[in-house]
């Protein structure tokens, strides 16, 4: 799929809830001129309290690598989740520039803030208690998540997110997510930008809030979306999941394969 420009966010590479055989071929699929990670790419929260680091996802890592030094401009946004790695804005890593925020410019020359939005959720940032709780509710609402799949995936369905289908039932998770835009809408205004692309709350979309753009790629975790800005300079949702002539499994596999080989040749040197 041709693009000028990739923006992922909420990989949760670290975490057994992560897709990652959509995401690999996400990756294997698409080769920008400009990548960003905005927020939770890798979940260092989650991995300090439990390891769990597959060769699949470390593939994914080594991926995103190589695309950088192919030419790709590969930025990574720390959000709440990989906030340790906020420590080091401003560094590069194999080629990965690491930010707080940044400004990306569209092709017709609207600039566009890009940041994990965590900053503006009154919850991750004041109420921690309140925070932690709903971590585990969602925590559990992920497990479902799973469930759902490897039922549906054993009588030869397609992947539904049926955390997604909850979520927009949900009256209250719907007036969430309005504040969130508008807050963010502000913001980017308030800063001279004519628009603004968050992650966080993992629900995809493309909107305008007061004249102000407002993106957001979604998730690796329920929904398997990202944003796409063409050649053009329009920006669209994408969704993975949805692609039925991309073999996720294969894809996965054959990377996880190639991380797992490479490893193996390390142990032997």
């Amino acid at each position: 799929m041709p693009a000028r420009t990739l923006f992922l966010s909420d990989l949760h590479l670290g975490t057994r809830a992560c897709k990652v055989e959509y995401l690999t071929a996400c990756l294997e699929q698409v080769t920008p001129e400009h990548l960003y990670i905005i927020g939770d790419g890798i979940d260092v929260q989650r991995l300090k309290k439990r390891w769990y680091w597959p060769p699949s996802h470390a593939a994914v890592v080594r991926r995103l690598v190589a695309l950088a030094r192919q030419g790709t401009e590969v930025t990574y946004i720390p959000g709440n989740h990989d906030d340790a790695l906020r420590q080091y804005a401003g560094n590069e890593i194999g080629g990965v520039r690491l930010a707080l925020h940044a400004v990306h410019p569209l092709v017709d020359g609207r600039r566009i803030l890009l940041m994990h939005g965590d900053e503006f959720d009154f919850v991750v940032r004041h109420q921690r208690l309140l925070s932690g709780v709903a971590a585990v509710l969602y925590g559990q609402l992920l497990l479902v998540n799973r469930v759902v799949d490897r039922l549906r995936r054993s009588a030869g369905l397609d992947y539904w997110s049926f955390a997604r289908s909850i979520k927009e039932r949900q009256s209250r998770v719907l007036e969430m997510v309005a504040r969130f835009k508008q807050a963010l809408c502000r913001h980017a205004r308030a800063v001279g930008c004519d628009g603004v692309m968050a992650g966080h709350i993992h629900v995809a979309g493309v909107d305008h809030c007061d004249g102000v753009f407002y993106g957001n790629p979604g998730d690796w975790v329920e929904s398997c979306t990202a944003l796409a800005e063409d050649h053009r300079g329009r920006v669209t949702v994408v969704d993975w999941a949805g692609q039925e002539r991309i073999p996720t499994r294969t894809a996965a596999r054959r990377l996880a394969a190639a991380e797992g080989a490479r490893l193996a040749g390390v142990a032997a040197y």
